[in-house]
């Protein structure tokens, strides 16, 4: 009989391991006031950095990155860390679900970095935002003459500054893709519109008397640009077809609202979300249905309306009202849960959600420039930190990490 008994109980043991050892993966803890096994869910708190700690419902709880136990219900949480402005978000605990933090952290007091030091004019940020081409001149050329002259044009012209795939630590110099000695005397002080075209490869130079067409590469021999109208009417295409393949690639519950109330103005980098504007007054159509749980607990807009920005997300079929087009200007941070926006001559950092406003930098800029350095380690803007000593303006990174 003993011999039985044993496996048995063995046996029974293992299962009963194995069903808390479930129940406790699921969420579930033993409540010591009421005696009761209670079901909980789980928030994985993570933070970029890590090491931040974590208080729930004022109460530090922990440090990031870690996984919490806490009963259903709305919980206020905040993730801080020395240096860095807080995050914080009421978020809806579901019991055996799991939610997540994803906090991004940013710098009470960022650096800045120098990437020019000569003079930035009409600067243009490529499509992808992975480079700037800029014009640097010297007014020195309008008086010199002889080798002096010909010493200034050689060092002055149309140049490209390469973000993309270097870290800032590691960032090009500055390119030079055609030198004023190579341009016509009259062309040295006309102002100049830039334009990228949509792969890149090749920039529309438009001067006050003519325009030139340039490969993103060095242009010894400048070539003309046959007519500037039609290249920008083609390049135009370009980048609408462009969008519209990935319109059609949306659900097509969302194909109709996207080309009807509403016009998509850009995706995500990871093209998990896109910003939009209302074009006339429509709901957006619910895609999951019935609605996930566990997901971001900002309350959402689904009420569209001429005039606003909106954002939506793919994945979890949720969407965001940002505010009014005409009161304010946002762009995709590398991150593709942020946006970047200028906001009382501040320029400025939130989740798409418009949760987490932050201050990047607070000093003077030029509010028509700013664009995220690719791997979102920076922000680059216009300014002149010394105005007493020179009137020019140069490119600076603000350092986020």
């Amino acid at each position: 009989m003993r011999s039985i008994i044993l496996p048995v109980l063995s046996i029974a043991l293992l299962l009963v391991v194995a069903i808390v050892v479930i129940f406790y993966a699921r969420g579930y803890r033993f409540n010591t006031q009421e005696q009761v096994m209670s079901g909980t869910g789980l928030l994985v708190a993570t933070s970029k950095p890590d090491g931040a700690q974590v208080f729930v419902d004022g109460e530090l709880k922990s440090a990031t990155n870690t996984t919490l136990s806490l009963t259903p219900g709305k919980h206020d949480v905040e993730i801080r860390k020395e240096g860095f402005q807080p995050w914080k978000k009421e978020m809806n605990i579901f019991e055996e679900v799991v939610s997540q933090t994803d906090a991004v952290l940013f710098p009470r007091n960022p650096g800045l970095s120098p990437l020019t030091n000569s003079g930035v004019l009409f600067p243009q940020i490529a499509p992808d935002g992975s480079a700037v081409a800029f014009v640097k001149r010297d007014p020195e050329a309008t008086i010199a003459a002889g080798l002096r002259r010909q010493e200034i044009l050689e060092q002055t012209g149309i140049f490209v500054l390469d973000l993309e795939n270097r870290p800032l630590a590691f960032a090009n110099n500055p390119r030079r893709i055609v030198a004023y000695a190579a341009l016509p005397a009259d062309l040295l002080d006309q102002d100049i519109i830039i334009t990228w075209s949509p792969d890149k490869d090749q920039l529309l130079v438009q001067f006050e008397t003519t325009a030139y067409l340039l490969n993103n590469a060095n242009n010894p021999v400048p070539a003309f640009a046959p007519s500037s109208a039609e290249t920008i009417e083609l390049w135009e295409e370009q980048a609408a077809l462009a969008l519209q393949s990935k319109i059609e690639a949306l659900p097509k519950e969302l194909i109709l609202m996207a080309t009807s109330s509403a016009e998509i103005i850009s995706f995500s980098p990871n093209e998990t979300k896109f910003l939009y504007r209302g074009i006339k007054e429509d709901t957006v159509v619910q895609v999951i249905d019935p609605p996930l749980i566990g997901v971001n607990s900002t309350q959402e807009i689904r009420q569209i309306k001429p005039g606003n920005l909106y954002t939506y997300d793919l994945k979890e079929d949720r969407n965001y009202l940002v505010g009014p087009e005409s009161e304010i200007n946002v762009s995709w941070f590398p991150t593709s849960s942020h946006l970047v926006y200028i906001e009382e001559d501040k320029l400025k950092i939130m989740s798409f959600d418009t949760t987490n406003k932050t201050t990047l930098f607070a000093g003077a800029f030029d509010p028509d420039f700013v664009t995220p350095w690719p791997d979102g380690s920076s922000v680059v803007i216009l300014t002149n930190l010394n105005p007493d000593a020179s009137d020019e303006l140069n490119l600076y990174a603000v350092k986020l990490r």
